[in-house]
């Protein structure tokens, strides 16, 4: 038979990653020493420390994602020819043959750099996160509204606060609501909750917008894909028990959003005769726990 070309020089993105890891880690530490997780001051060093950790693991995972997306036809071959060399050797007995070896080789060399991209990916999902919590308790930090504020926020809400003279008397007041408000009031706190849907159905796209770096195509249907025509649909269904987390949440195109609605993936798999397999491969290597 004639000898198949060998998978095309890997970029060492296992190396680098670690490397990268190591290297930013070591940035932070100073900024957590003699204080623990829990307690020390966010500074702004380690924040941009970490945001230089997930940049470099995007690089990472843009390099490894290419060579994976180059050398996966012929992996999907050589796999074929290493499976039959085996079958034959298993019927025939006999000794393990050159081409076996080479194959199993460039097969091994594929898988490999395959589990580590998820790896990757599970390392930029968690930094992420860690990122998120580090912003968030700095936020925490902000000075409290003044009572000034208190009151002017009250008041868009509806309620009708009695004057006060002392600080003794303003702990012991309640607010009391207006009974001609009440239909207003319902209506706005309706609207409320429609903008705070939006509001997290945006920060949730945001969050995942790092899936794009690392895989640029609906994970479901393969088609092109960019942040602005991307939609967020929950991998499990809400109806059927799904979270709204992040490992349950995945960038799609329209088109397989609407198809899929509040189906299961494997039932939305095989309306639009999809490889039930195919498309779980594809969301274990953006890091989604299917």
């Amino acid at each position: 038979t004639t000898p198949r070309p060998p998978l095309s020089n890997p970029p060492g993105p296992l190396c680098s990653f670690y490397r990268c890891y190591g290297f930013c880690l070591g940035l932070q530490k100073s900024a957590f020493e003699g204080s623990s997780w829990q307690t020390c001051v966010m500074s702004d060093h380690s924040i941009k420390s970490k945001q230089f950790l997930i940049q470099q693991l995007r690089e990472v995972a843009e390099k490894e994602t290419a060579w994976l997306e180059k050398n996966r036809l012929l992996y999907t071959q050589k796999r074929e020819r290493l499976d039959n060399l085996i079958r034959e050797r298993g019927q025939n007995g006999g000794e393990v043959s050159a081409e076996e070896q080479k194959l199993s080789k460039h097969v091994t060399l594929y898988e490999s750099k395959r589990a580590g991209m998820r790896d990757i990916a599970s390392g930029i999902n968690r930094e992420e996160k860690n990122l998120a919590a580090m912003k968030a308790r700095r936020k925490k930090k902000k000075e409290p509204l003044t009572e000034k504020e208190i009151v002017k926020f009250a008041e868009e809400l509806g309620y009708d606060l009695e004057p006060i003279e002392s600080s003794k008397s303003k702990r012991s007041s309640k607010p009391e609501v207006r009974s001609d408000s009440v239909v207003e009031m319902w209506r706005d706190k309706n609207e409320a909750d429609v903008a705070s849907a939006r509001h997290k159905q945006a920060s949730a796209k945001r969050r995942l917008a790092g899936q794009l770096n690392s895989f640029s195509r609906c994970p479901y249907c393969e088609q092109k894909l960019t942040f602005e025509r991307s939609h967020v649909d929950h991998i499990h269904p809400v109806s059927k028990g799904g979270l709204s987390e992040d490992d349950n949440l995945v960038l799609v195109c329209a088109p397989c959003n609407t198809a899929k609605s509040n189906k299961t993936l494997r039932a939305f798999c095989r309306d639009v005769d999809l490889t039930y397999d195919v498309v779980v491969a594809r969301l274990e290597m953006i890091g989604k726990a299917v």
